[in-house]
């Protein structure tokens, strides 16, 4: 028996482990979600989850696929810090767009503290440090290129 096979046989063999642990979590969950349903509130929730995942497919992946196709449009070079920021400021304002419905509407029946954050001010406060180091970033790179004389 090689090692590559060994490996494999091992690399399998945590893979199977990890995915076990993530259902059995999952599951755990759920199985809380449905039963504290007078806390959680599964219906709204549930809906709220339905539309988030429509409107993910209709306008979150075709600006993110826009926004990846107008970074070619900048020198290769440069292009992995702008990615990056894009990357995280989506990840961001998807955690952020959830928590900013969720704050018109009664989330958790007699928990007004469920989302107390202004979560609107809040995707600025991380965003600006993403976007200034991402400028950083950049420029160094493009100071490089001029120094070695690449376009």
């Amino acid at each position: 028996m090689s090692s590559s096979s060994t490996s494999r046989r091992s690399d399998n063999r945590v893979l199977v482990a990890c995915i076990a642990v993530g259902v059995a979590t999952m599951a755990y969950g759920i199985l809380g979600f449905v039963e504290n349903a007078e806390f959680t509130t599964p219906l709204p929730t549930l809906r709220r989850m339905a539309i988030t995942i429509v409107v993910n497919d209709l306008l979150v992946l075709p600006a993110m696929l826009a926004a990846g196709a107008l970074t070619t449009l900048i020198p290769p070079h440069l292009r992995p810090p702008v990615r990056a920021a894009l990357i995280v400021s989506v990840i961001v304002i998807a955690f952020a767009v959830w928590g900013s419905v969720g704050q018109s509407r009664d989330v958790q029946l007699g928990n007004p503290t469920a989302l107390p954050n202004d979560y609107r001010e809040s995707i600025l406060v991380i965003l600006a440090p993403v976007w200034l180091f991402a400028a950083a970033v950049t420029l160094l790179l493009a100071r490089r290129a001029n120094v070695r004389g690449e376009s």
